[in-house]
């Protein structure tokens, strides 16, 4: 079977993900060396999914949202890879053809709504320029940012419609920002952990919000974050990623209640709960090492592991599947017998 046969064949098989990110590499050259700040990833987003992906601070977990939609620093360096949606290779795609789904078929919410958005512009005039951008004879475009304005439960439709982003809330700005992301009803909707800069109050808020208009528009999520107990309550599946590898993922209650990489099992170990309540909660010993200090030939959790033995800081571990999980780990067999 010919080459091109054969990939239209795996991708019909695959025709349920909306979304694949397979092998994915991109790096920096940094004192002269090329260091992987994504190592080979692979992610898999079907239609209608809710999809985490999770990792501590300088993971690469943003870089790799960043690069479905081509966003990437213009001093990185796609190495390997493809990133498949509805059939195409987005990374062979020309600037006019990207432009045609950003904002339409993939929307991104992004991290500060307070840089993201515009100050001088009105809520009204911002959500417009999403409209007009990829349906310019929308005549009911007011009609429609006001029910969307509602559906993210926004109330004072009037007065929100008409402010600058600096006269509305840190929580009603995001929602704002919801709003403009969903207004063409994508058909994935990328979110880059929109709830940092919130309390914890409205941080669930906007996760259910994200949650709800899943449900009801049937748009796949990818939803960006470092708190896993957060994500644990609302994803459908998820991914973790540790220092630009993809270490693990899984269903979400596989993941939760049967972890099988030595850093899931330890990310779940340090996590509050009612019954650790008094109790010194557990640690990962060290830090994540800074992308210029990083060696992508091994494996990168292994100076924080303690079950690591000579070959996890000498040769990378190859992606292997056990039931509904994937990871990389040498010894992913023996720890989960």
């Amino acid at each position: 079977m010919g080459l091109i046969k054969y990939e239209k064949r795996r991708r019909e098989m695959n025709n349920n993900n909306i979304l694949e990110i397979k092998d994915f590499s991109l790096a920096f050259n940094i004192n002269n060396r090329v260091v992987k700040a994504v190592d080979e990833i692979n992610l898999e987003i079907k239609k209608g999914e809710f999809v985490a992906l999770v990792g501590e601070s300088g993971c690469g977990k943003s870089l790799s949202a960043l690069s479905i939609l081509s966003l990437i620093p213009p001093s990185s360096k796609i190495l390997n890879g493809e990133i498949i949606y509805n059939d195409k290779n987005l990374l062979a795609l020309n600037i006019k053809e990207l432009n045609r789904i950003r904002g339409n078929e993939i929307s991104m919410i992004f991290q500060e709504p307070m840089s993201a958005l515009n100050p001088l512009m009105k809520v009204n005039k911002q959500i417009k320029q999403a409209i007009k951008a990829h349906k310019k004879d929308d005549l009911n475009s007011k009609a429609k940012i006001y029910k969307m304005l509602n559906m993210v439960g926004l109330d004072d439709l009037d007065r929100v419609y008409n402010s600058y982003p600096h006269q509305l809330s840190g929580g009603m700005r995001q929602r704002v920002m919801i709003a403009q992301a969903l207004i063409n009803n994508p058909s994935l909707l990328i979110a880059d952990e929109p709830t940092t800069a919130l309390d914890v109050s409205v941080q669930n808020q906007i996760l259910q919000v994200l949650k709800d208009m899943n449900e009801k528009l049937k748009n796949a999520v990818l939803f960006i974050s470092h708190d896993l107990s957060l994500v644990k309550k609302f994803s459908d599946k998820i991914y973790v990623m540790y220092a630009s590898m993809m270490v693990e993922s899984s269903t979400t209650k596989d993941l939760i209640n049967n972890p099988k990489h030595p850093y899931t099992k330890a990310l779940l170990k340090s996590l509050p709960s009612v019954d650790k309540k008094g109790q010194v909660l557990d640690s990962i010993t060290g830090i994540v090492p800074k992308l210029e200090d990083r060696n992508n030939n091994m494996c990168p959790f292994a100076p924080r592991c303690e079950y690591a033995k000579e070959i996890c800081f000498n040769e990378k571990p190859k992606l292997e599947k056990m039931g509904n999980s994937c990871l990389r780990c040498h010894f992913a067999k023996e720890l989960n017998k």
